[in-house]
């Protein structure tokens, strides 16, 4: 703004000394003497808008304030990333020790031991005798929770400000020891907070050791058994990727980043609903995660997978309930390469299931399976010499109530999308091999279908917004590189890639899902990331 302000200032002067508009190369700039003055680039002018910025959290990145045309979405000022603030933890009343901004548990404690000998002794040499030993380096007091001796020693601390002045050990506060000094009981510790009570300017500390008995310690023999148990609780800086992406912009930028935010068990793909994470493996197993904290709160097995097997290569929930009652609508878990080595390889298949919720207890009952009746049919599905993954992903429009199937052709390089109704629970003939429906979808049946560019081995997959979001790659692959596409369906085309193999995010993507608006994948071993496009 302050820029576009000088730039409109100077206009007017040069107006005033009488220069003339310049109209060289279909470009003018246009000043007047009303309080409306504009800038006219190329026969428009813009109107600058603010985008709002947002401020960063805890665990969330955040953005500066930018600018664009309100007229023609150009961007003026391009907002920037701002980095994570980081947790603040705290020990509160009750000895929960969580972030007081954001109230996040803290993670397991760790434990280090700091070895007098390793980091420095001061006021000991190899072969000399010393009543004490001092450590050499300066202790951050962020880095510590709680300081230990073993029994047989005892420990005193010594204090320093920013600048690493010397500020004292507390005498005033515990009682001084004939031998000089606040030496603390044999074993006893102390803590960064009763420290930090005592003064909180302190920044660094030392310790200093001596055996209880008052004997001197040898510094080849004692120092090996004298530690410094340095415990507290660890919490790593986010693990941040940023990129630029090629295509249409998903935001005001071509600028994407990778957020880590969580970590779970391994899993093929996974679907979200009513604060739940449903995570699920390649042969029917589902762990259920609150989308909170990732806390795992159950897990269960998909009925019938004796008889029928999804891989979960694509999972999603869709529109329509088992029961009008329902917490959740019906789930969608295909079988993709599951029975790719058996006589009926099953593809283009799908197992449609009722979740149901019993205070953490998940329960799944299989109610329907969807199979593609075109998959040998060379115009539409499969390609003539064959490919090498033919079986389909599924995903449910949820805004249109609509199914969609999408697979590989190796024979055109292409990647075929089909669009159906959702088959109703009424529909489908019995088949005893399973127990259940099995609807048989048909040319008939599509209302719309269209090709893009080639996916190179499907992975998760999730809809939202108008578009699906698909995963694909393998791990370390360079032919095969893990990356994120998005297909607009209503456009029928691929509207950007987002290569997360170059961005390093070089482990096998599974998992695709979007939690209040924000869209999230988890690789195979686990790892959540959020993606942002700026």
């Amino acid at each position: 703004m302050r820029i576009i302000a000088l730039c409109l200032v100077i206009l007017l002067m040069l107006t005033a000394c009488g220069v003339n508009t310049n109209e060289e190369n279909g470009e003018s700039v246009t000043v007047g003497n009303s309080s409306s003055e504009s800038v006219t680039v190329g026969g428009h002018v813009h109107t600058p808008t603010v985008i709002e910025g947002l401020e960063p959290a805890c665990n969330e990145l955040g953005l500066t304030s930018g600018e664009k045309c309100l007229e023609c979405g150009e961007i003026l000022l391009a907002q920037i990333p701002l980095s994570a603030t980081g947790h603040n933890m705290i020990t509160k009343g009750n000895g929960q020790v969580c972030c007081s901004v954001c109230n996040i548990p803290a993670p397991k404690m760790y434990e280090a031991v700091l070895e007098i000998g390793t980091i420095g002794a001061t006021t000991g040499e190899p072969g000399a005798n010393k009543t004490r030993l001092r450590t050499g380096e300066f202790i951050p007091i962020g880095s510590f929770d709680t300081i230990t001796v073993e029994k047989g020693y005892k420990v005193t601390w010594f204090t320093y400000d920013a600048e690493k002045n010397y500020m004292g050990n507390g005498s005033n506060k515990y009682p001084a020891m004939p031998t000089g000094g606040v030496w603390l009981p044999d074993g006893q510790g102390i803590s960064a907070e009763e420290i930090l009570e005592w003064n909180k300017n302190v920044k660094y500390l030392k310790f200093a050791i001596c055996k209880t008995n008052g004997t001197d310690i040898a510094f080849d023999s004692d120092v090996a058994a004298v530690k410094i148990y340095s415990s507290g609780y660890e919490i790593p800086a986010p693990e941040v990727f940023t990129a630029e992406y090629k295509g249409q912009s998903l935001g005001t930028t071509n600028t994407v980043t990778a957020m880590k935010i969580a970590s779970v068990k391994g899993l093929q793909d996974g679907a979200v609903c009513g604060g739940y994470f449903f995570a699920f493996s390649g042969s029917g197993l589902c762990r259920v995660y609150s989308t909170s904290d990732y806390n795992q709160i159950a897990e269960f097995t998909l009925d019938k997978v004796k008889k029928f097997k999804p891989h979960s290569n694509s999972v999603c929930f869709g529109t329509l309930k088992y029961d009008e009652n329902d917490e959740f609508p019906l789930l969608y878990c295909n079988v993709y390469n599951n029975y790719g080595k058996d006589n009926d390889d099953m593809m283009g298949a799908c197992g449609v299931y009722r979740i149901v919720r019993e205070g953490n207890t998940f329960k799944s009952t299989l109610v329907q399976v969807i199979k593609v009746g075109f998959t040998n049919d060379t115009k539409l599905w499969s390609s003539s010499g064959g490919d090498v993954r033919p079986y389909g992903n599924f995903v449910i429009d949820t805004d249109r109530s609509k199914l969609i199937v999408f697979t590989m052709r190796d024979g055109d390089s292409s990647t075929r999308f089909f669009e159906f109704d959702i088959p109703s629970l009424k529909d489908g003939k019995y088949d005893s091999s399973i127990g259940v429906k099995k609807v048989v979808l048909t040319e008939d049946g599509i209302t719309e279908k269209f090709k893009v560019s080639y996916f190179r081995y499907l992975q998760g997959c999730t809809y939202y917004d108008g578009k699906v979001y698909s995963l694909e790659g393998f791990t370390d692959s360079e032919k095969n590189p893990a990356s994120l596409k998005i297909v607009d369906l209503g456009k029928k085309k691929l509207l950007t890639e987002v290569k997360l193999y170059e961005m390093g995010l070089t482990v096998e993507p599974e998992a695709a899902y979007v939690i209040d608006g924000e869209l999230c994948y988890a690789d195979v071993s686990g790892n959540i990331y959020k993606i942002i496009f700026h």
